[in-house]
């Protein structure tokens, strides 16, 4: 790679990807795949599948549930189209959930030659409607209703089919359509792109050959202005399994028009496209400075805060220390500046920081431990969540005592985090359903410890998306074989901790 713009976009493809996988389980069997010559869709193996994302590092669970919807258009294998005697065709209709078969009985179904297709519209209040098409026996296009009520996701239409007659014969199943998993959101040097797994691509031989990603612009809020670092057009990368580099697509033809994902998935061995990875600097220049502004050069001024003199004076004014950069396009720039801050921050070390002096609230008391888990099984896990929840304490009750005082309270865990810090009794976190949910935790805390936390030290609040954090469940004071986990000490021990448990903060 030349520049730290495209190294930016390559990892975050990667990561994207990964992500992605780390999540798929057996329904990365279903991702889209295409032929590198043709751009034709094929099916794919998950030996192959798996041989190509062990390429990449990736963890994949060939065997964990499938998040992805049912695609629409399926048949599970069953036939569509007979060919019957007059008055044998078929008069049912079977469809296929997650959670088992159903049929509706000839005495509301026409007899009929071919099933073209069905969709799903949801009425509201849990109602859904079931449209089936059909050919029916004179040749007229057809639809049949069918209404249902959808109690949970595994009510959902998988596919739809009919009972061959013994008198008939029934065309080939119907193939589902293959599935493009959803986007990613990566966070790539100071941008943030999305990043979406577009299809596996396959060499002529049906051997897995690579993952095509589009990067793009993060959607989630409202852009515009030039285009930027962040800020970029939608763009393609290759990344070959076989080690080779990743090559970027220009997903606009010479017309100006989009190309389709199967004339993209053409161009990857392009002669043109080789000559513009491989052969260098002036193709790669003229591509991305199409998408990428020519920045003016500058300088950076660090100025101090606390110098002070040989005789122990603050200076007046401080000292000031300056770099310049030169021009060019945002991702030389940005390559100038990534070189210049190492010497801006080990310039601040050599200065004081930020402040003066100031001190910290000196600790005060003794420590208090909780540990917490909750009453139903953790998010993706068939084991509870766990919480540890500590501060310290002028009070002077005893482990019976906090005991008491503890064992019936109860809270609800998820993803903010309040923070009290700035006070004698420590730094105290909690990961709650609420900010007030929070405030009442480290509140309820305060008042063992003898403290109003509204009035000394300082709230922090911020929130998490993150799968490690951020889990939600109704805590409650962990018990062992009898024994609560309240202890006076400043550690996740006590006596019934079982080896190998593991407790959030």
């Amino acid at each position: 790679m030349t520049t730290a713009f495209q190294a930016a976009i390559v990892l975050a493809a990667a990561e994207g990807g990964k992500q992605t996988v780390a999540v798929a389980g057996s329904g990365a069997a279903r991702f889209a795949a295409r032929e590198v010559a043709r751009g034709a869709l094929w099916e794919i193996g998950s030996s192959a599948i798996e041989w190509l994302f062990s390429q990449f590092g990736w963890d994949w669970d060939p065997d964990g549930p499938d998040p992805y919807p049912p695609t629409v258009g399926g048949s599970c294998g069953n036939p569509w189209k007979f060919e019957c005697p007059v008055g044998n065709y078929p008069s049912k209709f079977y469809k296929q959930t997650m959670l088992g078969i159903s049929n509706i009985s000839p005495t509301f179904v026409p007899q009929y030659k071919e099933i073209t297709g069905f969709s799903e519209s949801d009425q509201g209040n849990d109602n859904w409607m079931l449209s089936i098409y059909y050919i029916d026996v004179n040749g007229n296009p057809q639809a049949y209703a069918w209404p249902y009520q959808r109690q949970s996701a595994g009510d959902a239409t998988q596919c739809v089919w009919a009972s061959e007659p013994s008198a008939c014969s029934g065309s080939d199943p119907q193939p589902s359509d293959p599935v493009t998993p959803p986007s990613e959101y990566i966070t790539s040097g100071d941008c943030v792109y999305k990043v979406g797994l577009e299809s596996l691509v396959l060499q002529e031989n049906g051997q897995p050959q690579g993952v095509l990603y589009k990067v793009e612009a993060d959607d989630r809020e409202e852009r515009s202005g030039p285009i930027t670092n962040c800020n970029i057009a939608p763009t393609y990368v290759f990344e070959d399994g076989t080690g080779e580099g990743p090559v970027f697509i220009d997903p606009i033809g010479p017309d100006g028009e989009a190309l389709d994902i199967d004339e993209i998935v053409r161009r990857i061995n392009n002669p043109i496209i080789e000559e513009i990875n491989n052969n260098t600097d002036e193709r790669i220049e003229q591509y991305f400075d199409e998408r990428v502004p020519v920045i003016a050069g500058g300088t950076w001024d660090l100025q101090g805060v606390c110098e002070k003199d040989a005789e122990g004076a603050i200076i007046d004014p401080q000292p000031t220390t300056e770099w310049t950069y030169e021009g060019g396009s945002a991702a030389v720039v940005a390559n100038y500046q990534l070189m210049l801050m190492q010497e801006m921050l080990q310039q601040q070390l050599d200065w004081r920081h930020l402040t003066c002096g100031g001190s910290k609230p000196e600790l005060q008391g003794d420590w208090v431990s909780t540990g917490w888990m909750s009453i139903e099984a953790s998010e993706n896990s068939n084991r509870p969540l766990r919480k540890l929840f500590r501060y310290r304490s002028l009070g002077d009750r005893d482990v019976v005592a906090l005991l008491g005082y503890w064992k019936d309270f109860q809270w609800e865990a998820g993803p903010v985090c309040v923070v009290h810090t700035k006070a004698w009794w420590g730094l105290l976190q909690v990961w709650a359903a609420s900010e007030e949910e929070g405030k009442r935790v480290i509140r309820f805390a305060g008042v063992n410890a003898g403290i109003d936390p509204d009035t000394e030290g300082t709230w922090q609040i911020s929130t998490s998306t993150g799968s490690r954090y951020g889990r939600t469940g109704t805590m409650t004071l962990a018990c062992y074989k009898g024994q609560y986990h309240v202890s006076a000490r400043d550690t996740p021990d006590w006596p019934t901790m079982q080896p190998g448990e593991i407790y959030e903060s």
